[in-house]
């Protein structure tokens, strides 16, 4: 079955229930928190995140608005090209992919874009989850 959703900002926060597995430890310490975004998919968003984290894109559906989206990201911050996911090197193996979804790893520094990020995905119509608060962007 596939499911829609829309986004909205939500709070990152960390709960007991969630492991601080869905944060990832940088270099000097920096932690970084992952976020995804896609159109359809097979799946509750949690689901559909934890096979992205994986690796497998398998169950979503291609959408030229997954594209755009990630092209406007990159037009608006040419930086987040070193923390996106497919990355250019995945695209080489699958670039259907990059018709299908966009994970982003923020840096604590990179979080004050998650806004605006949040608002250009709800622009092209994608459905949203938060590796940190556990939890979908609605």
């Amino acid at each position: 079955m596939e499911r829609n959703c829309g986004l909205k900002t939500t709070t990152i926060r960390r709960s007991a229930e969630r492991p601080a597995c869905r944060l990832k430890c940088l270099w000097k310490g920096v932690v970084s928190s992952d976020f995804s975004f896609w159109k359809q998919g097979v799946g509750d968003p949690e689901e559909i995140f934890d096979r992205l984290a994986e690796g497998d894109a398998s169950g979503l559906t291609p959408s030229d608005d997954v594209m755009r989206f990630r092209e406007e990201l990159l037009g608006l911050w040419p930086e987040m090209k070193d923390v996106l996911e497919p990355s250019d090197f995945d695209l080489e193996e699958s670039p259907e992919d990059a018709l299908k979804y966009v994970l982003l790893t923020l840096s604590v520094r990179q979080l004050d874009y998650l806004p605006q990020v949040i608002e250009l995905a709800k622009k092209h119509g994608l459905c949203g989850f938060s590796g940190v608060a556990g939890e979908p962007m609605r």
